[in-house]
């Protein structure tokens, strides 16, 4: 039985796509033993994953110098200690950068795919060369170049999967039913947040959606968001009217694994291009995407029949400086790529 390491050390949504090649590896080689390598943020994306055999841990630390410490020392005496007596296989590195591929080559592997994405950065420390290096292709895809290198088959692989249990849906049918009784409703779940201010939607245009699928659709509204977003709620309060709150109902108190719960129940997910997308995708649910600043391309890795999206086509400002935009504050344009996405356009095209 081979053993494969895949190591990922990015954001959510990040984190989520890597499930996509969990799933090849395993249609490839039934026997495969995979652990992962990933952000201790993102533990719950692979919960109860049936074929990943361990999850190791990658922390994050406020402090540089504590974060540089760990990285260039805890972790490489780590790998070189007790990951490597594991005797991998296979290394594989996703959106590798320089410490992630030095990992990978500390891990001992013998067949390694890392996979820097800009064409002028080598893929350190690789084995093989990844097909379509510098390519603007999808995020999914990209990260399947990975297998490419090593010849295995990647037709029709491009899924993503969380595994949620019969016992965390039942859990989060009683929790909302507990704040709304009304369960037995159409749920419209919104992700009103994202990595960066230039990619969210308007909280004023959420709270228009809210309105007119509590009253047209006769239905119930939860924003799932962390801690840190719950202010992006109490501003889509301030517009939605006070008749409606009793049919609203936000998730700042719930952990990410609870949140991932309460969308498996959910019946549509109209939100920001942010990792709850990805999760709500993963998990089986139908979403709708609002993307302003960055490319579907690369972004929305999914069917668009089945998961549409809203998106401006051929704005100059957008590829000004590349393929997409990232800044941080649009003060010029005024963030024209999400707030001429209208509301009253968006609710037309959502069917349940």
């Amino acid at each position: 039985m081979a053993k494969y390491l895949v190591l990922k050390l990015r954001a959510m949504g990040d984190t989520i796509i890597l499930s996509s090649v969990i799933e090849c590896i395993k249609k490839n080689d039934h026997n495969a033993i995979i652990d992962v390598y990933i952000m201790s943020e993102w533990k719950a994306v692979f919960l109860n994953n049936p074929n990943i055999n361990h999850i190791y841990l990658y922390k994050n630390f406020k402090s540089r110098l504590i974060s540089f410490l760990y990285a260039k020392i805890f972790i490489v005496l780590k790998f070189l200690f007790f990951i490597r007596l594991k005797k991998y296989d296979y290394a594989i590195t996703c959106s590798a950068s320089n410490t992630s591929s030095l990992y990978s080559l500390l891990s001992g592997a013998k067949n390694r795919a890392n996979h820097f994405h800009s064409p002028r950065r080598k893929n350190k420390y690789s084995t093989v060369v990844i097909p379509d290096k510098g390519k603007h292709k999808s995020s999914i895809e990209r990260d399947l170049d990975n297998l490419r290198g090593f010849g295995f088959k990647t037709d029709n692989a491009a899924e993503t999967k969380i595994y949620i249990s019969e016992d965390e849906k039942k859990w989060a049918t009683n929790y909302v039913n507990s704040k709304l009784s009304a369960i037995d409703k159409p749920i419209l779940i919104l992700g009103i947040g994202a990595g960066r201010r230039t990619k969210i939607w308007p909280e004023k245009y959420f709270a228009k959606i809210a309105e007119d699928w509590i009253e047209k659709k006769n239905g119930i509204v939860l924003a799932l968001l962390s801690r840190s977003e719950k202010n992006q709620v109490d501003e889509l309060l301030k517009y939605l009217p006070k008749q409606c709150h009793s049919r609203f109902l936000q998730t700042s108190e719930c952990s990410l694994r609870e949140n991932f719960g309460i969308l498996s129940i959910g019946t549509i997910f109209l939100g920001n291009d942010s990792g709850l997308k990805h999760a709500a995708i993963a998990i089986g649910l139908k979403t709708y995407t609002l993307f302003g600043p960055e490319s579907p391309i690369e972004w929305h890795p999914y069917s668009k029949e089945q998961h549409p999206i809203f998106f401006i086509e051929n704005l100059p400002c957008r590829t000004s400086t590349g393929r997409s935009c990232s800044i941080e504050k649009c003060e010029i344009e005024n963030n024209k790529c999400l707030t001429q996405l209208y509301p009253e356009d968006v609710f037309k095209s959502i069917t349940i």
